[in-house]
């Protein structure tokens, strides 16, 4: 049997990561200030080029066409910097992308920067270090935990958007040769064979784009005012799309709907935007930490329902799809069946076999007892059997084929990583290899081609 080595993490990475007070405390701070993110984001800086937009050929490696066919990997919720995170790699790597998006949550617990003390510097431990040589280039979306920063997200900006951290890029091997425009952005082959772009946005602390009226829980009293700018921005670019015959993949972090049911409802303009546009063909979240995909029908009638969307698309509607099973501890998928009824991964009685496990290696780590440890142990599941597994992982490969003429979405489903491997092999596999001796045929049996589909 393979054994799997790991590198040497910072001390509170690792078992029992949410139970830690200084990761739970860094990363509830925005329970005791205003989420002003829809302002937020607009200080960083001008957006470069001005409407956003990169040629996706731009990020290719170099010498690679649209039409020779391109790999993207899209996953979300990355950031822990433990096994649960660097176990997903060796699979990573085996599938060969030549582009990665990772739809926020890139350094938790706080998105935070610090040179002096490397334990408590997010991105180096979430995103540098675990990304080390990464062959291809890597842009993000800010999740909710990006804005827990001291900055409030000017951090994630600066790493994504300018050359400020060039030097880690380069330590780290990760190619940086074309920034982000901004903190949301447009990757596009719209004149291309494909005809494809993929919009990354940006829903802040609480998805909150729609802004909501004074005294709304906030200490500060004054009202949070919606994000206008990038509804009007998305709106363009969608019709711009549509006018082309595009065809667009929407990615943002905070999920509307969540567990079968309405989980946000401050994203109301958002989704009537979606649903005015036949080009959008796939909304992908993250957010919650597993894989869950709403067929179009069902993702018709939450809009119609719920958010009230124009419905100006016909017949064809986008597949709706949380994927944030990246490397961070695992969200429970025994929820009761609700409303808008869909599949999900791992299914409820792998996740109740798994907290049984990961209840029983939490509780005999040496964690810090305090008050809101003890807490965090009685009200929240997921981080009671945060055992740091590299388990029921989740990915999305989307892949340009046929000349850029067919663009397919296939999820990726890693039960474990030890099975990744020869069963009967003594190799010690180093995670950070960069030619992992993965089985390539167990690799191909992650690939879940009966929840595949073409956009």
């Amino acid at each position: 049997m393979v054994k799997i080595k790991y590198p040497p993490f910072a001390g509170d990475r690792g078992v029992g990561f949410w139970m830690r007070w200084s990761n739970v405390w860094a990363s509830r701070q925005a329970l005791f200030r205003a989420d002003r993110s829809n302002e937020w984001r607009y200080s960083f800086g001008k957006p470069n080029p001005p409407d956003r937009s990169v040629r996706l050929e731009s990020l290719l490696p170099d010498g690679r066409w649209v039409k020779e066919g391109v790999r993207l990997v899209l996953l979300a919720d990355t950031g822990e910097g433990d096994a649960s995170q660097y176990g997903l790699i060796p699979l990573l790597r085996a599938l060969k992308p030549d582009f990665m998006i990772i739809n926020g949550d890139v350094a938790n617990p706080a998105g935070r920067i610090n040179t002096e003390d490397p334990g408590n510097d997010d991105f180096q431990c979430g995103f540098f270090q675990p990304y080390k040589n990464f062959p291809c280039a890597i842009w993000a979306t800010p999740g909710n935990h990006e804005y827990y920063s001291p900055d409030h997200g000017l951090s994630f900006y600066q790493v994504f958007c300018t050359n400020i951290f060039d030097r880690r890029w380069a330590e780290a091997g990760l190619p940086h040769k074309v920034f982000q425009p901004g903190t949301y952005w447009e990757v596009s082959d719209l004149e291309g064979p494909s005809k494809l772009i993929i919009i990354g946005l940006d829903t802040g602390v609480k998805g909150n784009l729609d802004g909501s009226k004074p005294n709304s829980g906030y200490l500060s009293g004054k009202p949070i005012l919606p994000d206008n700018s990038q509804l009007i921005w998305l709106d363009e670019r969608l019709s711009r799309a549509d006018r082309c015959g595009g065809r667009a993949v929407l990615l943002y972090h905070i999920p509307p709907l969540n567990k079968q049911e309405q989980d946000v409802k401050q994203m109301r303009h958002l989704q009537q935007v979606i649903a005015g546009h036949r080009s959008v063909k796939l909304v992908l979240c993250g957010h919650e930490h597993n894989h869950q995909q709403y067929e179009p029908a069902v993702y018709r009638r939450y809009l119609k329902e719920q958010e009230e969307g124009d419905l100006c698309q016909g017949d064809e509607y986008p597949h709706y799809i949380i994927c944030g099973g990246g490397g961070s501890a695992l969200h429970s998928t025994d929820f009761d069946s609700g409303r808008y009824q869909g599949f999900r991964y791992p299914s409820a009685d792998q996740w109740r076999e798994y907290l049984s496990w990961g209840t029983k290696v939490v509780g005999s780590a040496k964690i810090n007892t305090s008050l809101a440890s003890l807490m965090v142990w009685l009200f929240d599941r997921a981080s009671r059997a945060d055992a740091d597994a590299a388990k029921f992982r989740s990915l999305i490969l989307l892949d340009i084929e046929d000349g850029g003429h067919k663009a397919t979405v296939r999820p990726v489903f890693m039960d474990d990583v030890d099975k990744l491997f020869d069963p009967n092999s003594n190799d010690v596999i180093d995670v950070l290899d960069e030619h992992p001796k993965v089985d390539m045929q167990r690799v191909e049996s992650c690939i879940q081609s009966s929840l595949s589909f073409e956009i």
